[in-house]
């Protein structure tokens, strides 16, 4: 005699009825959690920038440098626009210069990243400072012979 398996057909009508919840053409969304910029060294002429999970510290020429003070959150296209502070540039022999906060605004695909930095009002950076396009895991050339000052 050979035993059959048993198939539970009560079963049956619940299973069908919540394979066909939603409707046709019913689908979850591609990634319902935030995505956030690849954490990592992103590097290019006179900038690195380290993404870590709660934001980025950011190192520029003549000595200034950033905290990005959130994570870099991207929308479906890749952008984020992301706050935090700013060493800006400060001739010396001066004391050194506080934080100001700035404003971090760009893209990236996860290999290459733009980035503009935007210093509160009042504040600058030195001419041409202030929009970057990084390369993930590029290491960075920074100049500090051409600062002014």
């Amino acid at each position: 005699m050979r035993i059959r398996p048993f198939t539970p057909l009560f079963l049956l009508p619940g299973a069908l009825a919540l394979a066909g919840c939603g409707g046709p053409g019913a689908s979850l969304p591609d990634n319902p959690l935030p995505r956030s910029a690849p954490l990592g060294a992103y590097g290019a002429k006179d900038i690195n920038l380290q993404v870590t999970a709660a934001g980025a510290s950011v190192t520029l020429q003549c000595g200034q440098s950033a905290q990005i003070t959130q994570p870099l959150v991207l929308d479906a296209a890749g952008h984020f626009d992301v706050t935090g502070t700013l060493v800006p540039f400060q001739a010396f022999p001066v004391p050194p210069p506080k934080p100001v906060p700035a404003r971090f605004t760009g893209t990236t695909d996860g290999k290459t990243m733009t980035l503009t930095i935007t210093p509160a009002p009042g504040r600058y950076l030195p001419p041409g400072t202030n929009a970057y396009a990084l390369t993930y895991g590029s290491l960075p050339t920074l100049d500090f012979g051409g600062c002014p000052g």
